[in-house]
């Protein structure tokens, strides 16, 4: 039991991973953007991020979207609005990534895959570790 669910955590964190590489790796082009607004999003009950809606032009074609940042995080609302605040009071230039054969797709930020690579690896390794032990516990017990 603990090996099959060894793996399908593995198998969870490996498709994260994939989902990640080929949306990033769909991001092929990069223009500057315009952040039109800035907002807080609550993801948990002490946890709260930025999200920035932003636009760009292609070929005189205007294109919008919502980028959700995986950092910062802050643990109360206060602290995310004096973020936010101070994004507002000092603008910094964008760049927006996005996809050639569809400008729709498009992100102010491209997802760094280091983090969710080790828990695919780690629950790997997990995996691998339990599917080992199980078969040296049937080899001790048939001798």
């Amino acid at each position: 039991m603990l090996i099959a669910l060894g793996a399908l955590i593995s198998l969870y964190f490996m498709a994260q991973c994939a989902w990640i590489f080929l949306y990033n790796y769909s991001l092929n082009e990069h223009l500057p953007a315009r952040i039109d607004r800035w907002e807080v999003q609550e993801e948990a009950s002490d946890q709260y991020g930025l999200a920035a809606h932003f636009s760009f032009e292609i070929a005189g074609r205007s294109f919008h979207g919502i980028t959700r940042f995986a950092e910062p995080v802050f643990l109360n609302p206060d602290s995310a609005i004096a973020a936010v605040k101070e994004k507002v009071a000092h603008p910094q230039s964008s760049t927006v990534w996005y996809n050639r054969t569809d400008p729709s797709r498009a992100s102010l930020e491209k997802t760094a895959l280091r983090g969710k690579l080790f828990r695919a690896v780690l629950a790997g390794a997990v995996a691998i570790y339990f599917i080992l032990l199980g078969k040296k516990a049937r080899l001790s017990l048939k001798s």
